[in-house]
């Protein structure tokens, strides 16, 4: 049996987790609901309201972070955030890459875990990649001269 189920599909990690995830959180919720004699929005305004200390300020909204992420997150979403990622690292490095998989200075990541095992993604980038400033290829993981 698995948490209680005999169905075999209910191990996997990602389950677990997002189930492990509202469980910490739906107890934090009604606790401090209770200490404080009424419902709260999130943990990060119970903490502000009830006046904890800021290590428990930090700690309550990364707990309402990680609630919000787990709720949303899909493959396409997964799929969004990683092009804006994209976007977001070429604006900062002063470069053009393609999407991953696509032609020259792409990183290519794959997760090496199934979902009832342990969490492990390895990463290469190429050694090529394209300076839109110059217009040519340059050596170096980030174009460096």
């Amino acid at each position: 049996k698995h948490g209680g189920r005999s169905d075999p599909v209910c191990c996997s990690t990602m389950e677990d987790v997002h189930l492990l995830v509202a469980k910490l959180h739906r107890a934090a919720m009604l606790r401090v609901a209770c200490s404080a004699g009424r419902p709260f929005t999130g943990l990060s305004m119970a903490a502000t309201a009830m006046g904890m200390s800021s290590q428990w300020k930090r700690r309550m909204r990364e707990w309402d972070a990680t609630i919000g992420l787990t709720e949303k997150i899909s493959e396409e979403s997964i799929q969004l955030y990683l092009t804006k990622l994209d976007q977001e690292i070429s604006r900062c490095c002063g470069q053009q890459t393609e999407p991953v998989g696509h032609g020259t200075g792409e990183c290519v990541v794959e997760l090496l875990d199934s979902p009832c095992a342990g969490s492990e993604v390895r990463g290469s980038c190429e050694k090529e990649a394209v300076n839109t400033a110059a217009g040519e290829k340059e050596g170096g993981l980030l174009g460096e001269r």
